[in-house]
């Protein structure tokens, strides 16, 4: 057996899961836009964080907050700086606290706000998170020296007490994401007929084609995705379907067997089935039902991951001239 043979078949089929890897991540970028997923985990973490329903509404009213919503002040952020947050949490603590017209944030006043909050009758839930920011900014002054240096340190212990809550939302999100993937991958992978048991055969059986499939993969750049979970600062750019389109054209240009034919197998035993029309036999649809949940599955675990694992295959491959079909 033909250690360059398999080589480049593994090359073949990565690549092709790369493909649908990046197509599987547009999907899923839309519906996640859609649906805001983002957006509406950011928003339940923070307000389950604040414990203040009252809190939490007040931070997203906040100016700096509203500069971040987008579609015209109608969607609500994916992501809230650190900084920001630390910001704005002082100054709505502060003048729930203390009813001064230039109330300043400045740790004495972030102190007296917090007593006068703990003291105040009724309103549980914001005495509750006053008495956890209490318990947060324990032993700050003796640490900084003095009160200026003092609002610095507390607003670092806010935001590593906000990047923690968020690493959990990623955590969260991540799996969440991870889920619908698989569903999409699958999806993807049924609707364009992308059967791994099908191309590895085709990769086999046809050099020719096999030696296009990796040329090709010699020449794909790094696929342009952006990680999922990030509940920071907002990177993420509206998918493009013009990725789409074009990840489809290059499965097509290289007489992969993807997509469907709309016609049955020929029963005819002598007669070499085209992987592209609809199975004839429970065996087939067996075969091709579990080669499209492999692709599918493959899809799910992103485009960067097998783009680094066909790289690796790629440097092992010795240049190998085309052979007669």
């Amino acid at each position: 057996m033909d250690l360059t043979v398999i080589i480049q078949v593994a090359i073949g089929i990565i690549f092709v899961w790369v493909i649908l890897a990046v197509i599987t991540s547009q999907v899923q970028e839309w519906i996640a836009s859609i649906l805001a997923w983002r957006a509406d985990m950011l928003e339940s973490a923070i307000e389950q964080m604040l414990g203040n329903p009252a809190i939490k509404n007040k931070v997203y009213n906040h100016p700096v907050i509203q500069g971040l919503f987008t579609n015209h002040g109608k969607r609500k952020p994916g992501g809230i700086p650190q900084d920001k947050f630390a910001l704005i949490l002082f100054e709505e603590v502060i003048n729930s606290g203390i009813t001064v017209a230039d109330a300043k944030n400045t740790f004495d006043n972030l102190k007296k706000s917090i007593s006068s909050i703990k003291a105040a009758e009724g309103n549980s839930e914001l005495k509750n998170f006053a008495a956890s920011l209490d318990t947060l900014l324990i032993g700050i002054e003796e640490k900084a020296g003095d009160a200026t240096h003092a609002i610095t340190e507390a607003r670092i212990r806010v935001e590593s007490w906000f990047n923690n809550s968020m690493e959990r939302l990623t955590g969260a999100y991540r799996r969440r994401v991870q889920i619908v993937a698989i569903i999409v991958g699958i999806s993807v992978a049924a609707v364009l007929n992308v059967d791994t048991g099908a191309i590895t055969t085709t990769l086999w059986r046809d050099p020719m084609i096999r030696q296009a499939v990796v040329t090709e993969a010699n020449q794909l750049p790094p696929p342009n995705t952006t990680e999922p979970g990030t509940t920071g600062e907002q990177t993420t750019q509206p998918p493009s379907a013009e990725v789409i389109v074009q990840s489809m054209n290059d499965l097509n240009a290289l007489s992969l067997p993807v997509g469907w034919s709309f016609k049955t197998a020929d029963t005819d035993p002598n007669t070499l089935d085209d992987p592209r029309d609809f199975p004839s036999s429970g065996g087939g649809w067996v075969a091709k039902i579990l080669g499209i949940l492999l692709s599918g599955m493959a899809a799910a675990q992103g485009a960067p991951y097998w783009f680094d694992l066909m790289r690796k295959l790629v440097t092992r491959n010795p240049p190998v001239a085309p052979q007669p079909a």
